[in-house]
């Protein structure tokens, strides 16, 4: 199992940021326009030669010393490694997708009733997509409300590689011979028929900080047991027997979530000042420097 999306906050200057995952490419391309869509002023694509797009970076427009970073796809390994190595306490993840892949013959057949089973006994929307005239157009089977912080969704992810093929030849006015089809898993490297490729996926997005630094210390397999019917679903699909993990526990005011930012941000800060004044001290220096400030 692994991460096929990962997303996060990171309390570091955005130059370090940025010397850091460029390693993961070749160049840097700007994406200024997607960065303000995110409500930041500066954004790169880290571009490797064979790879394309491994990493995205957004910066500035007053978020201070942080920057915002995903990967995708299988890019998303070697992205998860170095921001967990790097800033392991100090970042916060927005949105991240543990998936689990099955290639087995008739695996959407099997799979697609466990998951309604779960759902019923849940009372979770289950919205299905699909083509109703090109079967080989695959499945996506979705399990949860749009706007949950958590849904699932298990895909036929075979006949999702066989589009990527489609619309590559299509620009130059070639087909795809469907008769015996195979295709490579872009993560092993075997040969296999898209049929039998079926991804479970798991979208999550914390809305509560606390839940998005506990997610930044998960492991794939661990991120399922987020809630009690992601936790079912991965014993009957995946046999997985996982611990529930608790994502929320007290509702914190807006307050308490901006001493915690900063304490996060300035903590070395404030325990130095300690360390040289006392807490007293330390704290009647902060109240000078403020007020100083507001002139």
């Amino acid at each position: 199992m692994r991460f096929d999306w990962y997303q996060a906050t990171v309390m570091d200057k955005p130059t370090r940021g940025i010397t850091e995952l460029a390693k993961l490419g070749d160049t840097l391309v700007p994406c200024d326009n997607l960065a303000k869509a995110y409500r930041y002023t500066q954004g790169f694509h880290v571009h490797h030669r064979d790879k394309g797009t491994v990493a995205t970076i957004l910066m500035g427009g007053g978020n201070g010393e942080h920057f915002h970073a995903w990967a995708s796809s299988d890019n998303t390994d070697d992205f998860v490694s170095m921001v967990r190595d790097q800033w392991g306490s100090t970042h916060l993840v927005t949105r991240a997708d543990p998936a689990e892949d099955f290639i087995e013959e008739g695996i959407t057949k099997r799979m697609l009733p466990v998951m309604k089973r779960v759902a019923k006994r849940h009372r979770l929307k289950f919205a299905r997509r699909m083509d109703m005239i090109d079967k080989t157009a695959g499945i996506t089977q979705y399990m949860g409300s749009d706007s949950s912080d958590y849904k699932v969704r298990g895909y036929e992810k075979g006949y999702e590689q066989v589009g990527k093929i489609d619309v590559i030849l299509g620009r130059k006015g070639l087909k795809i011979p469907r008769e015996n089809l195979m295709i490579t898993n872009t993560l092993t490297g075997e040969m296999i028929r898209p049929q039998d490729w079926f991804r479970l996926e798991l979208q999550m997005r914390p809305r509560q900080e606390e839940s998005r630094m506990l997610l930044a210390t998960l492991t794939p397999e661990q991120a399922w047991g987020c809630t009690h019917w992601t936790r079912e679903l991965a014993l009957e699909a995946m046999a997985l027997d996982l611990e529930r993990i608790v994502m929320r526990t007290r509702k914190h005011s807006a307050f308490d979530e901006s001493v915690a930012w900063a304490c996060r941000m300035y903590g070395k800060i404030f325990l130095q000042l300690a360390k040289e004044r006392g807490e007293e001290g330390a704290m009647r220096h902060l109240l000078d420097v403020y007020r100083n400030q507001q002139g």
